[in-house]
């Protein structure tokens, strides 16, 4: 195993802390160096939180940014983990149960981006239609449970006023 790096004490834009951005194929370029393991797509969610744990070894080891880990463990995601990305992801046209469906499923594959009730709801409603996006914020849910009964009910009510029309 590679020796801890101390975290980076760089500063940019005058922010304390705040790491300068690094190109996007230097840092995977320095990821795959490390030989991370493909996930492929299990339901067993212990073999998903071992991947995710040897990941995290490896974001720490690099000092990555959220964004840049992000896309570093999806680019690793194959087969039914991947296909449960993008659709989970890029939402779409899918109806909002299936997205929470798919969502829900995911979370066995890739704990990573559901590491606590944030950052579910976050993902959540960066799954969702823009006009439903819209609607579930304006109530401001603070939890993933509000906010999945809320975004049913809106894209219900988005289904009756189609009707109407």
């Amino acid at each position: 195993m590679p020796p801890r790096r101390a975290p980076s004490t760089d500063r940019h834009d005058g922010i304390p802390g705040e790491q300068a951005p690094r190109p996007q194929v230097e840092i995977y370029e320095q990821f795959r160096r490390l030989n991370p393991k493909d996930l492929g797509g299990t339901t067993d969610p212990f073999v998903a939180e071992g991947w995710i744990r040897s990941l995290e070894l490896h974001f720490q080891y690099l000092d990555m940014r959220d964004v840049d880990r992000v896309r570093c463990a999806t680019y690793m995601l194959r087969d039914d983990a991947s296909l449960w990305w993008e659709g989970a992801a890029h939402g779409g046209e899918s109806s909002i149960a299936e997205l929470i469906r798919k969502f829900d499923r995911g979370c066995n594959f890739v704990p990573i981006i559901a590491r606590d009730d944030t950052d579910k709801l976050r993902h959540l409603m960066d799954g969702l239609r823009p006009t439903i996006r819209r609607d579930v914020m304006l109530m401001r849910l603070a939890s993933y449970d509000a906010a999945t009964a809320c975004s049913l009910q809106v894209e219900q009510a988005w289904r009756n006023i189609d009707i109407e029309m």
